[in-house]
């Protein structure tokens, strides 16, 4: 008995290994034990001695009962009736539930709506809206500004710009956006069609042609209407609209009841095709071929307006061309893609209104226009009411607003409706009663005739006495065509199971004649609330229910997909009696059961009938059909099952998916094969091992130390399972190393063999490039690797002072070896034997310092804007042949706006443009150049990482972690590469550069202490969600959930007097998926933090070495980037102001080169007391090249002052503009034209740099005369050599 029990106990289930323990007790006192597994508590010392009493309980009320017949006579126990119902006939009674039952005054609450108050409405549209433009206070912004038209596919497109009115007459969908805000519009534009339907009616008659308003509510029941809009309903009510309270759901399937309305075709589960194969062969197939109401109007020239914001699934109509004169759907579909899914806040807002506050206003807008023409409006609100249906409370005044609001001449000529589908799925389970089974099947209903309709009176007295008959939506449809042909007799409106609701509906009406589901019928339920849950036949219900979820799921055509359900003991477990006949009785029962492969429980709900004239159980019961049905969401778990029918899709709702991916051929399958990674594939070949050491040490655990949750003998067998990888791994990857240690060896004795021939050859100027330094010279014509860095300074333009000056930093001298401390500013790359190497240069100090191309000292002012793109065209250029790989171009005169800066009485500026090849030394090194021998700083205050002392033994327990766990990363970042628009495009070579504006390090400093994070996790943080903006907008609001950047990362003790590249690199999975910029902030800290735990620092450091002492051939694959979407470098700059060649700096900024596929690099660089963004794009990746880099620098700004004003931090100049001395203001800021005070707050500190004039310049000359003062006025044409030989 206890090998029987423990057998259906999943040993990793540790909350049940209980029942092992006592079984042999239960064993010695012969009681029946039926083996299927109960939730117990968390096995602490405490829970044992619960789940003791649990059990006892549970067996003492189930299991301890003697071998006998099961009695089934509570069942048949006489119960009074309620005396009233909403329906009460010879064929049904529906009973009267309290409108707000107990369980639901326990939790009401008003779910969170949408906020849309803090969205920016910056367009104003006439009252005609024939013409957009921007307000007034917006029409001097700098963001580029646009109109977006949207067609009937929900797909935008760019229409014109807004920096002017545009006239927008003739769109009916369109978009105004401005930087990453956006204004959504939908007008009531008359097209030829509509126009031709206004020419008909003004030679016709109105008068005997009615208007239908039709307002439905997704999700919503009758009992909930009322509880959710009280003074909606008290003016209704006042104005005559008739409640139908025996209106009854046809299924809980939103598409179900619409074909009805709107088609009056049936959809059942007995039905060979949906719709009776009239129109549409399965569920997934657009209905536009089908007979909808709509099209009958449109026949009859009525103006005609379909409006729903559902989406997908749970739209009333799937359409694939609008059938109506206005389709409103299209918006909400662009709404969603811009708009952020993940936060109800942000969802649906159309400029500052919600989407349901747009339908209302939309809707009120329509009827006032064509009050005077005959029109058919169809409304659905599905969002949000679907997914939150509290939320409706919070619209009662908006709808109250509405309906005061209307017309009396809509009143008097306009059939109205208020209707839905069904009521939330949850209540019952979530209730204590059965008042939420019932009242989900009975959704509004609320009917007011138009004050003119002939026979007014004795219509209206007809429909208030078939409010208490059953009704259903073919009612509705039959109603639709009887107002649309009033003129016919009603008799042709009143079949046998539909009829208007203007004629008697009969008596004799039952679920079946009007194609209600069966298990979905309430007629003839009983509010009793008896429960079943402590009788002694509740297990024989639980287990039958159970085996009918099983026999249904696995008799389906999907059900070689779907697991077994096992059934869960809980205390929410319960039964009641809902119906009863003479000799059967209905029981709804509540309960929970998982799928056989875990332990996740899920809620069913189900309806027997139950009888007592039989012996046998399977005699006794019978499953209600259709009556199955799962209440809890099932998400994305049984995505890949493709449903045809209403039945697969019940069957859909019952199922787990047991794959999740399939490459099976089967067409009921909808989802394509995905390899797992290269992890799960080994241990796949040789898992057996693993898995029974884990099940063995996790067992050992349970019994000896009784750990207090089961979620920590899940992380002890996560770690088990990944070291068994790891050693898996290093064992493969030390196989690897020991097949390919010869054919390295033999290539380090080739590269021995080059090395002494460039040192015989060319002397001290001849070196091969250092592995190290092999990812900077990795080239290509699209991604050439150079640096580039920008400084303006104050002072006058000297040409031949800046190359004498510039001369005396690179060609400096080591007074101890007499050797160039930067040999490489002399030295041209090269291919030697198949190796990168260095060789002299045909040096020309006139050729790397020279004025821009098409600028001299006579040239007029340049601006920021003209220099950034005059940088932009040669930033990617190639160096001259021969020449060494560097050069500064200089921009005589600079001025940031030569428009509006009074350029002749400004400070006089100029600018120096450094381009200077990667593979002589990484940012780093060339800011250190810069502070030393340009700066002449003798201080250089930039923090690197330095090298912490430790014993030998804890040298060696790193390397041996990392040599274990190394293999891990190394094999991931082989297999992995991203997957997002931005990959799929190529590169084209040209390059465009742009900087943000100066950014307050101090307002930085102010999030990164609120947050405590760093500074760097704040900038990217504000960068992913630009990079987010970014993607909605060229992919229709989709983006991926992370992006991956290459981020170069300085290597500790960084040399101080070389030009060298010591670095590594990793692969940084930037999540851009989130739109709270707090939580963007916490994971990316959170990624930042595991990466500085890992060991792919050092790894990747091992391997640029590793790699880069091969062959080209052979090395070019490992710094080939095909991973990652962007390169990223944080470098911190002086804290201080400092002089270049003895001109004061005032504002600097580098850009990085791409690597590989990758097209887009960003760069942090602080100076002083502010920092910009440096932004490198090419036009193959970003098209609008300039602009779509300043867009995304500028949606940069905008999500780091967001991020501020979420915290708490004043966003009171956050960005600096020197020259023109104005502020960057956020949104709460009252007066954006005022001037700013930003500059008295400057904390920089104005120190004097050391200055070198020209004696200091003979001085410096003076102490090596024979070769630096030749070397300069020679030109040092012969100074390679005479450096050589010495």
């Amino acid at each position: 008995m206890q090998q029987l029990l423990c057998k259906r106990v999943d040993m990793f289930e540790v909350h049940e290994r209980i029942i092992c323990y006592i079984t042999p007790i239960l064993s010695c006192m012969d009681i029946n034990v039926t083996t299927f597994g109960i939730d117990l508590e968390c096995p602490s010392v405490m829970g044992i001695s619960n789940n003791f009493w649990i059990l006892k309980r549970f067996y003492s009320n189930n299991f301890f009962q003697k071998k006998q017949v099961t009695d089934y006579s509570p069942l048949f126990e006489t119960t009074s009736i309620p005396e009233n119902f909403h329906v009460h006939t010879k064929t049904c009674r529906i009973p009267v539930t309290e409108i707000k039952p107990e369980y639901y005054r326990r939790n009401w609450r008003v779910d969170v709506v949408p906020n849309c108050s803090q969205e920016l409405l910056f367009t104003d549209l006439t009252q005609d809206d024939s013409v957009l433009s921007l307000k007034k206070e917006y029409r001097d912004t700098k963001l580029p500004c646009s109109i977006y038209s949207i067609n009937s596919e929900g797909y935008a497109t760019p229409f014109s710009d807004l920096k002017k009115p545009q006239n927008v007459a003739h769109l009916d969908r369109f978009m105004a956006k401005c930087g990453s805000h956006k204004n959504f519009y939908r007008t009531l534009p008359i097209s030829p069609e509509i126009q031709t339907k206004l020419n008909f009616w003004k030679n016709h008659s109105t008068s005997k042609a009615w208007n239908v308003l039709f307002i439905g509510f997704d999700t919503v029941s009758r009992s909930h209407l009322h509880r959710s809009l009280p003074k909606t309903l008290e003016f209704l009510s006042k104005k005559g609209f008739v409640d139908l309270k025996g209106y009854h759901s046809l299924a809980p399937y939103t598409t179900v009841n619409t074909a009805a309305m709107l088609m009056g075709l049936q959809t059942c589960l007995d039905c060979p095709q949906v719709y009776n194969d009239k129109c549409a062969k399965t569920i997934n197939d657009y209905l536009d071929e089908c007979p909808v109401i709509i099209k009958d109007f449109n026949a009859g020239n009525f103006l005609t307006l379909y409006m729903d914001n559902a989406e997908n699934e749970y739209s009333p109509l799937q359409l694939e061309m609008p059938i109506a004169d206005f389709h409103v759907n299209p918006i909400f579909h662009v709404v969603n893609k811009f708009r952020e899914k993940r936060n109800i806040e942000k969802r649906e807002c159309f400029s500052n209104e919600s989407g349901v506050e747009f339908m209302i206003s939309y809707q009120k807008k329509f009827m006032e226009k064509f009050k005077n023409y005959p029109f058919f409006a169809f409304t659905w609100f599905a969002h949000p009411f679907h997914d939150y249906p509290y939320s409706l409370a919070h619209y009662d005044i908006k709808f109250l607003n509405f309906f005061q609001s209307l017309d009396p001449k809509i009143y008097s000529r306009t059939l109205i409706m208020i209707s839905g589908d069904h009521g939330e799925r949850y209540q019952f389970f979530n209730s204590d009663g059965v008042e939420g089974y019932i009242e989900r099947s009975l959704p509004p209903l609320l009917v007011r005739l138009p004050d003119h309709l002939p026979n007014f009176a004795e219509a209206t007295s007809t429909l208030n006495q078939n409010a208490d008959k059953l009704t259903s939506a073919f009612d509705i449809h039959q109603t639709f065509r009887h107002i649309l042909n009033y003129e016919v007799p009603g008799e042709a409106f009143a079949l046998k199971d539909r009829s208007s609701l203007m004629k008697s509906i009969p008596d004799d009406r039952t679920c079946d004649k009007l194609h209600v589901l069966k298990g979905f019928c309430v007629c003839n339920a009983t509010e009793n609330r008896r429960s079943l849950e402590n009788s002694i036949y509740l297990k024989e219900l639980i287990i039958f229910s159970i085996d009918q979820l099983n026999q249904m799921v696995q008799s389906s055509e999907i059900g070689e997909f779907c697991e077994e359900w096992i059934t869960v003991f809980m205390p929410e477990i319960a039964a009641f009696e809902v119906s009863r006949r003479s000799e059967t009785k209905i029981v709804l029962l509540r309960f929970f059961a998982r799928p056989k492969s875990t332990w996740v429980k899920h809620k069913f709900e189900i309806r027997l009938s139950v009888s007592h004239k039989y012996n046998s159980i399977s005699d006794k019961m019978s499953l209600v059909p259709g009556s199955i049905m799962r209440v809890d969401a099932y998400g994305q778990e049984n995505s890949c099952i493709f449903e045809t029918n209403i039945e697969d899709k019940l069957v859909k709702e019952l199922c787990f998916s047991s794959l999740q991916t399939s490459n099976s051929s089967s067409t009921t399958l909808n989802c394509e094969f995905k390899p797992g990674k290269i992890m799960e594939v080994v241990v796949s070949t040789g898992g057996l091992i693993p898995a029974l050491v884990s099940v063995s040490v996790l067992t050992l655990t349970v019994l000896v130390t009784k750990p207090k949750s089961f979620s920590k003998l899940r992380t002890i067998l996560y770690e088990i399972r990944k070291f068994v990888e790891d050693l898996i791994l290093f064992l493969i990857t030390a196989s690897w190393i020991l097949a390919l240690g010869v054919p390295y060896g033999v290539l380090m004795v080739w590269r021995a063999t080059i090395w002494l021939y460039l040192k015989i050859r060319y002397g001290f100027l001849g070196e091969l490039v250092s592995a190290p330094d092999v990812i900077g010279v990795m080239d290509t014509d699209r991604s050439r690797q150079i640096l580039k860095s920008l400084k303006v300074m104050e002072g006058d333009c000297d040409l031949d002072d800046l190359r004498v000056r510039c001369q005396l930093a690179v060609g400096r001298v080591d007074s101890k070896t007499g050797h160039l401390v930067y040999p490489k500013f002399y030295q041209i790359l090269d291919r030697v034997g198949g190796f990168f190497c260095w060789k002299p240069s045909n040096y020309d100090i006139e050729h790397h310092v020279r004025f821009l191309d098409g600028l001299d000292e006579n040239s007029p002012s340049i601006s920021e804007a003209e220099a950034m793109e005059r940088c932009g065209r040669v930033c990617n250029e190639a160096f001259a042949p021969g020449r060494a790989h560097w050069e500064i171009l200089v921009i005589p005169k600079f001025h940031y706006d030569v428009e509006n800066e009074d350029v002749e009485n400004a400070v006089r500026k100029l600018a120096i443009y450094v381009r200077i090849h990667h593979g002589i030394g990484d940012g780093f090194s060339l800011l250190k150049f810069i502070l030393k021998d340009m700066a002449r700083e003798k201080e250089c205050d930039i923090p690197l990482p330095k090298k912490p002392k430790r014993s030998v033994w804890f040298g060696i327990g790193v390397v041996l972690f990392f040599m274990f766990r190394g293999p891990r990363y190394l094999y991931w970042e082989m297999i992995h590469k991203d997957e997002n628009p931005l990959m799929k495009l190529q590169a084209s070579g040209q390059k465009c550069l742009a900087w943000s504006e100066q950014i307050s390090v101090e307002f930085v400093k102010e999030i990164k202490s609120k947050l405590k994070t760093g500074m760097s996790t704040v900038m990217l943080s504000a960068f992913a969600g630009a990079v987010r903006r970014y993607y909605d907008e060229i992919d229709n609001g989709q983006h991926p959930k992370q992006v991956s950047l290459v981020m170069p990362l300085p290597a500790p003790n960084h040399p101080d007097d070389q030009m060298v590249n010591k670095f590594s690199i990793i692969l940084f999975p930037l999540a851009i998926d989130s739109v709270d910029p707090v939580e963007r902030v916490r994971d990316i800290d959170r990624e930042g933090r595991k990466l500085a735990q890992s060991p792919e620092v050092v790894m990747n450091l091992f391997l640029v070495t590793l790699a880069g002492a091969m062959p080209v051939v052979l090395a070019r694959p490992f710094f080939t980037n095909t991973q990652a979407t962007m390169v990223v470098s944080n470098i911190p700059g002086p804290s201080r102001t400092i002089k270049i060649y003895n001109r004061k700096l005032v504002d600097t900024m580098f850009w990085l080169p791409h690597l590989g596929s990758s097209g887009i690099s960003i760069s942090f660089l602080s100076y002083g007391s502010n920092l910009r963004i440096g932004l490198t794009v090419d036009k193959g990746i970003i098209p609008n090249g300039n602009d779509g880099a300043r867009g995304i620098l500028q949606n940069t700004i905008e999500e780091l002052v967001k991020l501020a004003e979420q915290i708490g931090v004043s966003t009171e100049g956050v960005v600096h503009d020197p020259h023109a001395s104005h502020t960057f203001r956020s949104k709460k800021s009252s007066d954006a034209d005022q001037p700013s005070n930003d500059s008295s707050k400057s904390l920089s500190l104005e120190i004097k740099a050391s200055e070198m004039d020209r004696d200091e310049i003979k001085d410096e000359s003076s102490k090596n005369p024979s070769q630096l003062q030749n070397a300069i006025l020679s030109g040092h044409k012969n100074f390679s050599r005479t450096a050589s030989r010495q």
